[in-house]
């Protein structure tokens, strides 16, 4: 198995294909702005779509480690395309700011009765690793407590709709690059 693509190009093609699955992911799984709850504490289908998409979202957002983490693919497109355009000469370093930012933002807090703070990255670590792929007890617990407080839908679904919005624009930026001859991203094969 390997683990990172063996050129930069390749890279680039890796992130298109999987940031393209994770906007048809948004178009399948819609959810509105606001996921309720029941009365009974009852999850609908909204509040499942929008965990599906928010673990997904965790490759581009969250886990460092992984090869289409923003940072990693933003140093990568610096490398492929040192000199872009004029008028998209803006753009990279502009995403990359509003990553950090966004990364940052105390919008994708949560504050609980008790006055504890929780961050959507821990909110999503805890979905992912307590109830979704994997049963450990602590984070499905924490996971559990989380349910009933309306701050964490809102702090998970603004950073969701907020990445998601930067996830197509990137889309959009190698889309136009390729357009312009700048990029080649289709590969020899295809």
């Amino acid at each position: 198995m390997t683990r990172k693509p063996p050129t930069d190009l390749e890279h680039l093609r890796l992130f298109l294909d999987l940031a393209r699955d994770q906007l048809e992911l948004r178009r399948l799984y819609p959810t509105p702005p606001h996921v309720q709850l029941t009365a009974s504490g009852e999850r609908t289908q909204a509040y499942w779509n929008r965990l599906i998409r928010a673990s997904s979202m965790r490759k581009f957002a969250i886990q460092e480690s992984d090869n289409v983490y923003l940072t990693r693919l933003f140093d990568v497109l610096e490398k492929v395309v040192p000199q872009p355009p004029d008028d998209l000469a803006d753009f990279l370093p502009d995403a990359r700011e509003a990553f950090e930012k966004r990364s940052e933002d105390e919008a994708y807090i949560a504050t609980f009765v008790d006055g504890k703070e929780t961050s959507v990255p821990e909110m999503v670590e805890d979905l992912v690793y307590g109830e979704l792929l994997h049963g450990d007890y602590g984070r499905h617990q924490r996971a559990v407590q989380r349910r009933w407080f309306a701050l964490n839908d809102s702090a998970l679904m603004a950073w969701l709709f907020a990445f998601e919005e930067l996830l197509g624009d990137i889309v959009e930026h190698l889309e136009t690059l390729e357009q312009r001859g700048a990029l080649t991203l289709t590969a020899p094969d295809a």
